[in-house]
């Protein structure tokens, strides 16, 4: 991989217009350490740590999240944002898109999906067993899915 070509973009929420937005910052990238563990068959362990040419100013439109295990509560909805396509094989979104998912206990994933290569370690499922909005790019057909779930 070639790190001289990466950008990280922050605070933007139209790809299209992203130099006219207020929280607007582009950023080299110098390092990239990815899990070791990482699978790209199920995506278990879809993690890495970039670091920056620079140090982010932390605004109104560009803060840190902190994620643990802890904050995953079956029933509860999370969120998944991005600028993928919303429908298959469909064309990636200008501006970024959010889909709010429920969490689906571990065993109720492992019984709907048993061919899906869930990690109770590191995945956590979200997703509405009658259908409904998706984001995955492993998956597009299901309407559950792992999501990665990071703990640091």
């Amino acid at each position: 991989r070639d790190l001289t070509r990466w950008k990280v973009r922050l605070g933007v929420y139209s790809r299209a217009y992203a130099d006219y937005e207020s929280y607007y910052q582009e950023f080299n990238v110098s390092s990239v350490l990815v899990n070791p563990n990482f699978d790209p068959v199920t995506f278990a362990n879809d993690i890495a740590l970039i670091w920056l040419d620079e140090k982010v100013n932390i605004n109104d439109g560009v803060s840190p999240i902190c994620v643990t295990r802890d904050m995953y509560t079956v029933g509860e909805s999370c969120v998944v944002t991005g600028w993928g396509t919303t429908s298959v094989g469909g064309e990636t979104m200008d501006k970024l898109q959010e889909v709010y998912k429920p969490i689906l206990s571990q065993d109720q994933c492992l019984s709907d999906y048993p061919n899906l290569g869930f990690d109770k370690v590191s995945m956590l499922c979200a997703g509405y067993s009658a259908g409904g909005h998706d984001a995955c790019l492993v998956c597009p057909f299901r309407s559950s899915i792992p999501f990665p779930l990071s703990t640091m």
